[in-house]
């Protein structure tokens, strides 16, 4: 089987935890949110992102955590499709564009 490995993390946790080790890794998976709820949502972009560590391109962001959506609690993430599909040989099928935010 061939399997990709990802990192969740922000730059504050990883140079905490990694005192800032640079690791080779197809995929970052960040988090940037200010506080839990809707109100402490960032942007559903990937505008805010620095790069830290080898990360120069991350794959998805978290931008929302613990946010009530239809009565149920979840985060809130936006992917950044073509890098996953092109990561993973996927070709699209379909002329509509790709869902990008997922909770």
């Amino acid at each position: 089987y061939k399997v990709l490995i990802g990192i969740y993390t922000n730059s504050n946790d990883w140079k905490k935890i990694t005192n800032n080790h640079a690791i080779d890794t197809h995929f970052l998976w960040y988090s940037k949110v200010n506080k839990p709820g809707e109100k402490g949502e960032t942007p559903a972009n990937f505008n805010d992102f620095v790069p830290f560590a080898k990360f120069d391109k991350p794959t998805v962001k978290q931008f929302g955590q613990n946010v009530k959506l239809c009565e149920v609690t979840v985060n809130k993430n936006v992917f950044l499709v073509s890098m996953l599909q092109r990561s993973r040989g996927f070709k699209s099928r379909d002329s509509r564009p790709p869902l990008t935010n997922g909770a």
